[in-house]
This record gives C-alpha cells, structure tokens and sequence, in this order.
C-alpha cells in the first residue's frame, strides 16, 4: 500500500547545482498521519516523498537519498528499528 507517491527527482542531471529545496523521504504505514505530516512538511517547503514499504524505500536509496529520513516507529514497529539498522 503506497500513501502517496510523485517522481523523485533527485540527483536531476538538469539541475543547475544550487538546490536549495531539502528533500525527506517519510516511511510510515499510518493512513491517517502519513498525509497529515506530508502536508505540513511540504507547507514549509520540503519536497517530502511517502513511503510505506520498506522494500520500495530501499530500492529508491539506491538511486539517491534524501536530506532527511522519517521512520514512524509507532506504525512500523520493530521494523522501523531494523530498516534503521540496516541503513546505519
């Protein structure tokens, strides 16, 4: 169950070096807070990118990774705790 998606453009080969946007990348199974805490990060412009699969999120940090990294503890469990491990 994907949240909400949209295109990541990270590491955009048409950008022109000065990025000044900081990108989060959200992994959270809640339907209700996810979208709650996108919005509000996004209002204060962050490009924020949900995720609420572990396996997708890992997939994407092959290609790039954010600024910033959200892991919700509450909805995920002990495998918020493990991905954490994993990236460390």
């Amino acid at each position: 169950m994907l949240l909400r998606t949209r295109e990541i453009v990270m590491n955009d080969p048409l950008s022109d070096g000065i990025e000044n946007t900081i990108d989060i990348f959200l992994l959270s199974q809640s339907e209700s807070s996810a979208p709650l805490v996108t919005e509000h990060l996004e209002q204060k412009g962050y490009r924020v990118t949900p995720f609420s699969d572990v396996n997708h999120l890992f997939e994407t940090l092959r290609f790039g990774k954010p600024n910033i990294l959200i892991c919700d503890s509450l909805s995920l469990g002990d495998e918020a705790f493990g991905f954490c491990r994993q990236i460390k």
